[in-house]
């Protein structure tokens, strides 16, 4: 996934892991009033174009108007593509199944690890798709979380903040 991040260094607060939303993109879709269902059918649908220029127009009026992170498979390259850092957050593909299923059965809902695991499908479509594929930003920091911890993977990120910003 790409993550971009602006005035990071503004806002100390911002990591603590424990007061944050678990899902702050889907409450800034929320916010627009698109549910995520409606979005993850936009994006496998290549009718879909009208749909996601308004969409990157939101996202960059929303970096324009605030200091944030965002992340998303093409924000580096397609919303925001002069933003000061972009990290390009990757994981092995078993390391993020694995990760999605914890979180699936820790909020009680039933995985299947095998399914999970197709995520390789998931990823060769995103790379392969017409508009806005999934790519590494040229300018962007690869970091591979795989066997990195959440607290491990946030230094990081902080520690690029401070560097860069």
């Amino acid at each position: 996934a790409m993550m971009v991040v602006k005035g990071l260094w503004k806002k100390p607060g911002v990591f603590n892991l424990e007061e944050m939303d678990p899902d702050p993109y889907m409450e800034a879709l929320n916010k627009f009033g698109l549910p995520w269902q409606v979005v993850e059918n936009l994006i496998r649908d290549k009718a879909y174009l009208e749909s996601r220029k308004k969409l990157v127009e939101l996202q960059q009026e929303m970096a324009e108007n605030t200091d944030l992170v965002m992340d998303g498979r093409d924000i580096g390259t397609a919303v925001l593509p002069n933003a000061p850092l972009k990290v390009y957050l990757t994981a092995s593909a078993h390391v993020r199944a694995l990760r999605r299923w914890k979180e699936l059965t820790e909020k009680g809902q039933t995985a299947d690890l095998a399914k999970i695991e197709d995520i390789n499908e998931r990823d060769y479509q995103d790379m392969h798709r017409e508009h806005s594929p999934l790519v590494q930003a040229e300018d962007a920091v690869l970091v591979d979380s795989s066997e990195m911890t959440i607290d491990e993977v946030v230094e990081k990120i902080l520690s690029l903040a401070r560097e860069r910003m």
